[in-house]
């Protein structure tokens, strides 16, 4: 916008107002703020440090308010101040006005001609403020005042124009947001709502925009000093500031400011203090001089100015912060509000000889953390499995252990989300095939999640014996939580209990290796047994997730005592919105120590689809699950007041017992939004009476939760997704954009619209398994040449364990409880390949990480690719198949040095590999001229240049876990126009784990952008199929693999 820089609050207030105004709106709310803007233009008077603010004066009397300080402590009567009485006198206002009652101190306004003032200045109409005192204390001493006047400042437009003190850089301001933005309130009714002389109109409540609007919502103030009436005004603001809801500006939360816990004081000496400090006596007369900065003011936030040119030698510790509650470390630099960070401070694998890791540890923080105790800064210590720790460090403090030469890396710990029985008899594999509990019961499956409920059904121990003797781990679960021989560990992670109070862990380990539990369902839906892919198995809950995301310093704790523990399996259905890097992924890390150690990591691939690219977990190391559906499809049915039925998505075990309600639209059933705000049912806009006894049609997915709390009957949503049901917090269902339209026809076409919302029913779906449309798709962002995601298995609509004193919705208003719930996502996938991978385990204790997933992904079920333009990158090798997984025939092995030559052909260097490895590692010529294809992976993949012809070649080794003395037989297959070779085409083994090589050739040309071919090659022995995908693809950069290798 053509606006000048002046106008900068008013340019992002209308480029963030939703619709975007008209160009006549647009000119309205500028014409406003430049009126107000001529009674606040700010100058900067360098001299005194201070930001003042200069009238535009008119001609005539002007008011001035006269400000003597506090009011004497005897007897005293402001109205009879005799030079008061003199002004009167003097005649030139019309009124005195005293200000004794409203302010509790000697203060008057003041009339005093126009000419007096311009005399100082007659050139300009503008006049600085201190020319305006000067002028005013001459004409106050000519009436003969010994009162030294300390503040005059003009009164104009019924707004008091005072001089703000800006040299208070350790207070960031503003102190908080709130809405500001087309705010619907009373208004005038004889001015025009426009500003327009022409706009003849007449509104009760205008919508308008400005932080003047913003400034009464946070008179939520006065909710708080109900609740508290004996605090101080800056208790009060400490309350607001400290519980607002965490965003860019901090808006106000007024319930929870109500209930702080910690307020930050400050009494009026406390501000006395810092205006002294600042050499500041425009306010107040310091009798002497007092020491302090403003920094030391007890305020609820913190803030410091620092010079550009010497940040890189800042140190915060010389600028530290005292506080009544606490004692902080931390910077603000540009305005923005900063903390100290937790980083991750990796140091490698442990070393062999006797060391002490937390002495270590503690030891070098003292080096860098000199101004507060290092056991305050310090986290936890990494000490098991391998070396490290977390703190809460600034950047500098960070900077200077990454300088120290046992730190591998440093980086921050970041926030990442987590990803949710009829699936486990879809794969074939019922209760006999699942195995006999002797079978399973040495098997320990570690599940890194929210925690777990040990009093659910599907984790009781009647049964089982005491732990597998190789168990290591211990019961640390925390307040009012007791392990059993089934969940045989528990550890938590900057919570207090291991209980889960999301529900999300307890449903992925009971997916894996929850018990057998009869009659299960989610209140009659979903009904029959409960269990896990191996029921006998025990588990290790690892809680590092709570209502706020889970921290990744947390997770890689998780890791090192998991490993540590002796876990078999490690399933962690939590990631980030994209791919990381993997010397600061801290999954990779954990994971790739847990590979060397022979553990397999199981990760869910992510819930961003079906976005290409999308898929976060790709270390070639760990087992990426996407998600897929099952032959049960949970649906649900509107039956409209004409009779039509429109068959949608939820999971609604409300029953309406055939009766028909009213039908209304959002937008219809709100007196206090607007068309478009009420139509999508945000939050506070449907009124109760109007949706009492009826049913809702919202444009919004979240409109449930207004329908709820406005005391609907039932709700009619659209869809998010076509291929999944959620549970709702009352009778309702998501329709497809058709659907839903014809819903609002019929609304339309009716005086007296009605329907009548169903129970949810179960149904049989034929095509399954189809890919979840939300699961995450690839192609692999950091290595373009593995197939992301591995394989897929069942992510929607799972019925499984469920903490039973939560609500099975996010909704507070919610009172249902379960103990079994259907939930869907990529993180009910990864349990059920971790059930998997743990049979395979039990079957076969001696294989490596890598053969086990090798047998999962080789004996998938392939997927119809047709119709599908992302082919095998939302689905990797197939569907997973437990029934066959046990008896792969081949398995493709990869070790720690096959990663590592992996990452000197990526062109690592050393101390990068070390960053993940932990171990010092050196490339050979040889190892950096590997290409990452070659990597020994069950799947293969290559990443081609647009419309140019290409010879691929991938070189493979297979090892032979089947018959001794088999043959096996190559075959492609392929509908694509890719022409491929394999030499040899025969493999003859004689013997049990001898291993053999092949290449695979492919050439083909001409490829347009964003194409994507399969095929794929399968060897038979005759009893055994060992498939892997194979996979060309143009992608959207200019990262290729070489045309002619």
């Amino acid at each position: 916008m053509g606006l000048n820089d002046q106008y900068g609050m008013i340019r992002s207030e209308i480029l963030n107002m939703e619709p975007f105004p008209s160009i006549n709106k647009a000119y309205v709310f500028v014409t406003k703020d430049e009126k107000q803007l001529a009674i606040t233009s700010v100058g900067r008077d360098h001299s005194t440090e201070a930001i003042t603010y200069a009238a535009v004066f008119s001609d005539g009397p002007q008011v001035y308010i006269v400000y003597l300080g506090s009011l004497p402590m005897g007897e005293y009567s402001p109205t009879s101040h005799h030079f008061l009485k003199k002004l009167s006198k003097e005649g030139e206002c019309s009124q005195v006005h005293s200000c004794q009652k409203a302010f509790l101190f000697p203060c008057f306004t003041i009339c005093v001609h126009d000419a007096l003032i311009r005399s100082h200045n007659r050139s300009s109409m503008h006049l600085h403020p201190d020319s305006v005192m000067r002028r005013i204390s001459a004409y106050l001493n000519v009436w003969g005042t010994k009162e030294g006047v300390v503040k005059c400042c003009p009164l104009s437009y019924s707004i008091v124009l005072i001089k703000y003190v800006s040299g208070i850089f350790y207070l960031p301001q503003p102190d908080m947001s709130a809405p500001g933005v087309e705010i619907l309130a009373a208004y005038s009714p004889v001015a025009s709502p426009s500003d327009n002389a022409d706009d003849k109109r007449s509104v009760k409540y205008n919508a308008v925009s400005g932080i003047y609007m913003s400034c009464p919502h946070v008179a939520a103030a006065a909710y708080v000093k109900s609740c508290h009436p004996n605090w101080s005004p800056s208790a009060i603001t400490s309350a607001l500031m400290s519980t607002g809801i965490i965003h860019f500006l901090r808006p106000h939360n007024p319930i929870k400011a109500a209930d702080p816990g910690l307020v930050h004081g400050a009494t009026r000496n406390d501000f006395i203090k810092m205006l002294c400090s600042m050499k500041n006596t425009h306010f107040i007369k310091c009798l002497q001089h007092i020491e302090g900065s403003p920094k030391d003011l007890n305020y609820p936030s913190m803030a410091v100015r620092v010079e550009e040119k010497g940040l890189s030698q800042f140190n915060i510790r010389e600028h530290g912060w005292e506080r009544i509650t606490s004692k902080f470390r931390g910077v603000c630099i540009a305005g923005l509000e900063c903390i100290i960070v937790e980083y991750i401070v990796y140091m490698g694998s442990l070393p062999e000889s006797e060391y002490l890791p937390s002495s270590h540890h503690l030891s070098m923080l003292q080096e860098v953390v000199q101004a507060s105790s290092s056991e305050n800064v310090l986290v936890r210590s990494y000490r098991r499995s391998f070396n490290g720790f977390s703190a809460k460090l600034t950047s500098e403090e960070a900077q200077k252990l990454a300088s120290k030469k046992e730190v591998v890396s440093i980086f921050p710990s970041t926030t990442l989300q987590l990803q949710t029985t009829r699936s486990w008899d879809f794969m074939g594999f019922n209760v006999t095939a699942s195995g006999k509990r002797g079978s399973h019961s040495d098997i320990i499956v570690g599940v890194i999640d929210t925690g777990i409920w040990p009093e659910s059904e599907s984790f009781d121990d009647d049964g089982f014996g005491p732990p597998p003797r190789k168990w290591r781990g211990v019961c640390e679960g925390g307040e009012n939580f007791t392990c059993n021989n089934k969940i045989i560990g528990a550890r938590r992670y900057s919570f207090s209990s291991a209980r889960d109070d999301l529900g999300h862990g307890s449903h992925t380990a009971s997916t894996a290796a929850g018990n057998i539990v009869k009659k299960a369902s989610f209140y009659g839906l979903a009904q029959g047994t409960a269990r896990g892919g191996v029921p006998s198995a025990r588990i290790s809950a690892y809680k590092v997730c709570g209502q706020d995301s889970c921290q990744s310093s947390d997770i890689l704790s998780a890791f090192d005592d998991a490993i540590a523990d002796g876990v078999d399996i490690i399933t962690i259905s939590i990631g980030g919105s994209q791919a990381q890097e993997f010397d600061t992924d801290a999954i990779a890390i954990g994971g790739f120590h847990s590979m060397a150690k022979g553990i397999l990591t199981l990760q869910s691939a992510g819930n961003e689809g079906p976005v290409p690219g999308s898929v976060a977990s790709v270390a070639p190391w760990i087992f990426t699950v996407a998600a897929s559906s099952t032959d049960r499809r949970i649906i649900d049915k509107v039956v409209l007041g004409n009779g039509k039925t429109l068959v949608g998505n939820s999971v609604n075990s409300f029953s309406l017992k055939g009766k028909t309600f009213p039908l209304v639209y959002g937008k219809g059933a709100s007196r206090e939004c607007k068309h478009l705000e009420a139509s999508r049912c945000y939050t506070g806009c449907l009124n109760r009476a109007l949706v009492n006894g009826k049913i809702v049609v919202c444009d919004d997915v979240d409109g449930k939760t207004e329908a709820k709390r406005a005391g609907a009957l039932g709700v009619i949503l659209p869809i998010s997704f076509e291929d999944v049901s959620f549970i709702l917090p009352l009778p309702g269902l998501s329709l497809t954009e058709d659907k839903l339209n014809a819903v609002k026809s019929y609304l339309n076409s009716t005086k007296k619209p009605s329907a009548n919302i169903l129970k949810s029913e179960a149904i049989k779906d034929n095509v399954a398994p189809q890919v979840a449309s939300f699961s995450s798709r690839g192609p692999n962002p950091i290595i373009s040449d593995i197939l992301k995601p591995d394989a897929s298995a069942p992510g929607v609509d799972i019925l499984a364990a469920f903490p039973p004193a939560l609500s099975p919705t996010e909704d507070d208003a919610d009172k249902r409880h379960v103990k079994y719930s259907v939930m869907s996502g990529t993180s009910m996938a990864c349990p059920h390949a971790a059930g998997v991978a743990a049979h395979v385990k039990a079957a076969h204790p001696d294989w490596s990480a890598s053969a086990i997933k090798s047998a999962i992904m080789t004996t998938a079920w392939p997927m119809n690719v047709t119709g599908r333009s992302e082919g095998e990158f939302a689905f990797g090798s197939g569907h997973v198949n437990p029934a066959t997984a046990i008896h792969p025939g081949l398995v493709y092995e990869t070790q720690k040095s096959d990663y590592i030559q992996l990452f000197c052909g990526l062109g690592y260097t050393a101390e990068k590999i070390r960053q993940i490895s932990g171990d010092n590692t050196s490339c050979s010529k040889a190892a950096r001229n590997t290409l990452p294809r070659d990597l020994n992976y069950p799947s293969m993949a290559a990443k081609v240049a647009v419309e140019e012809s290409f010879t691929i070649k991938f070189h493979r080794t297979a090892t032979n876990v089947g018959n001794a003395n088999s043959i096996y037989k190559a075959k492609i297959f392929s509908h694509s126009s890719l022409k491929i070779k394999v030499v040899p085409e025969v493999l003859s083994f004689k013997s049990w784990k001898e291993k053999k090589s092949f290449d695979v050739t492919i050439t083909g040309r001409d490829l347009t952008y964003n194409s994507v071919l399969s095929a794929s090659l399968v060897w038979s022995d005759g009893s055994h199929s060992v498939r892997s995908p194979i996979v060309v693809y143009v992608g959207e950069d200019e990262s290729t693999t070489p045309n002619s290798l």
